[in-house]
Formats: C-alpha cells, sequence, structure tokens
C-alpha cells in the first residue's frame, strides 16, 4: 500500500480537481491522507462529501498550526511504507502512481523519486514560461542531484515518492521553517541516500497567487538561503556548491534586498501620488 499525504488550509478553489486526480490513479492499492489544517472556507465540508464516498480517504482536522506540523501529522498516520506528497491545488496524471512505483519496483534502492512538471496557472491552461522550474524536464541521478540541489530545489513537491522509514530517520519536516520545507527535506535526503528524478512529466504544477510561494515570498528568500547555508555543512565545501550559494545570494538575495528597501517604496510613493492627482 502507498500512502498520500496532502495538507490543505483554505484550498477550497482547486481542491476537487487535485483530490479527484488522486482518485482516478491507475494503481488502486493507497490511503488518501488528508490533513485539513483549520481551514474557515468550506474545505471541511468538500473533504466530509469525498470521505463519505471513498474509504480510502482519512481527512484529519487539525488547528492552524501550519504547513510542515500537518505534513508531520500526516506521514505519523501512514500505514504505507511508501509516501507520495501532492499540494492542495496540483493535478496528478492518471499514471503517475502506477508509473513511479514500477521505477521503485526496478530498483528498489531508490528513497526518494520525482518526476517532471507541466506549470498551469490559475485556470489550469499550460503556462510554458514556467517550463524550467524544478529539473527542467530532464533526468538526475543520486550524483547529479547531490552536486546540484543547492542550485535549486530540483523535486517538485506534489511528484515526490519517498520511504516513510527513511523520512523519520531524517526527522521528518523541519518545523522550524514555515516555506520552503521540502527543498530543505531534499537536501538532507540528497545527502545520505539514494534519489532519483525521471524526466517524465507526471505532475500539473499549479502557479497561482494563492500557493505558499506567491503569498510568502520574502520569507520564502530568507529560509531558501538559511537552508543552502546549512546545505553547505550537510553537502559539503565544494567549489561548486560554494558557487551555487554565492550565485544564489548575489542573484536573489541582494536583487530582492534592493526591491524591499528601495523600488516598492518608490513604487508605493509614485502610486499614492498618482491617486491623489486623480
Amino acid at each position: 500500500m502507498v500512502s498520500i499525504v496532502m495538507t490543505v488550509f483554505n484550498g477550497e478553489k482547486h481542491l476537487c480537481k487535485s483530490i479527484e486526480s488522486v482518485l482516478n490513479q491507475t494503481y488502486r492499492n493507497f490511503e488518501f491522507i488528508i490533513v485539513n489544517d483549520g481551514s474557515t472556507d468550506s474545505t471541511n465540508t468538500i473533504l466530509q462529501d469525498y470521505a463519505s464516498q471513498d474509504s480510502r480517504i482519512v481527512v484529519i482536522n487539525n488547528e492552524h498550526k501550519g504547513f510542515p506540523i500537518s505534513l508531520n501529522l500526516g506521514i505519523s498516520h501512514a500505514v504505507g511504507k511508501i509516501v507520495a506528497r501532492i499540494d492542495h491545488d496540483d493535478i496528478w496524471m492518471s499514471n503517475k502512481l502506477e508509473y513511479q512505483l514500477e521505477i521503485l519496483q526496478e530498483k528498489p534502492e531508490i528513497e526518494l523519486l520525482g518526476s517532471s512538471i507541466i506549470p498551469i496557472d490559475v485556470n489550469g491552461d499550460i503556462d510554458n514560461r514556467y517550463s524550467r522550474l524544478f529539473n527542467n524536464g530532464m533526468e538526475f541521478n543520486s550524483k547529479q542531484i547531490k552536486t546540484t540541489i543547492l542550485k535549486n530545489s530540483l523535486i517538485c513537491h506534489s511528484s515526490a515518492v519517498f520511504k516513510k522509514d527513511v523520512f523519520w530517520e531524517l526527522g521528518g519536516y523541519n518545523v522550524g521553517y514555515s516555506t520552503s520545507v521540502d527543498y530543505d527535506l531534499w537536501i538532507r535526503f540528497s545527502s545520505k541516500h539514494n534519489c532519483f528524478i525521471d524526466k517524465e512529466p507526471l505532475v500539473f504544477y499549479r502557479i497561482w497567487s494563492g500557493n505558499v510561494s506567491s503569498r510568502k515570498r520574502k520569507i520564502q528568500t530568507i529560509n531558501s538561503l538559511i537552508i543552502r547555508i546549512k546545505g553547505l555543512f550537510v553537502l559539503g565545501f565544494s567549489l561548486k556548491n560554494v558557487y551555487y550559494l554565492l550565485r544564489f545570494f548575489v542573484v536573489v538575495i541582494l536583487k530582492s534586498f534592493f526591491y524591499w528597501l528601495l523600488i516598492k517604496p518608490i513604487k508605493k510613493i509614485f502610486l499614492s501620488k498618482t491617486m491623489t492627482f486623480q
């Protein structure tokens, strides 16, 4: 059995399509654990309706404690030895689980497996502007992941399948982060265990204003820097790793710093004056 884990907070907008993409999998032997992280919209009603129709769905209602705590809670209830993750606004292709489980059967040494993605917008239309995200449609073996992971998070969270015992051995999701918890976990996985990213796109990854990356961009940038610095100690001070850290600092951190310090205040002043003149 595979344990599929989702967390959701006020996710009524895209939740149904995400759930249905799981229930429509060609591989059927799974449990679907959904942690409702204190939603105040119609999320719980939607979840209870689906749970009443499919006994594989297990709904856990939790106080709003945040993404990593709810994820750890969901995985702590998992029965299966393999855990598959999906975010509440992403969509799986119908053969996603079957395809990945065949890879794990052929290569049992793999302990973390990811796939390529197809980016979609808020309406579900393909948005090729983001086609280079994560692994850029390329295959990565364990060695390549370990030497490239500090460049960017190579694995889309909703594409990830991993062994539960290894997940807990690594300490689970770090509850000290409110964003980038998947990136932190992938670095820890790649430092000690066999990982693989297949180039087959198996997930429609939704990019819209409601996902965590958009809503918490500033804290995500800070967390990404901290995680990369820690990753340098975990993965080693190779020239490539040091380069990726410095590259991130110059390209992302300094650019963001000047935006928040200079550009954003100027735009705010300009907009307020424009509104005054109107």
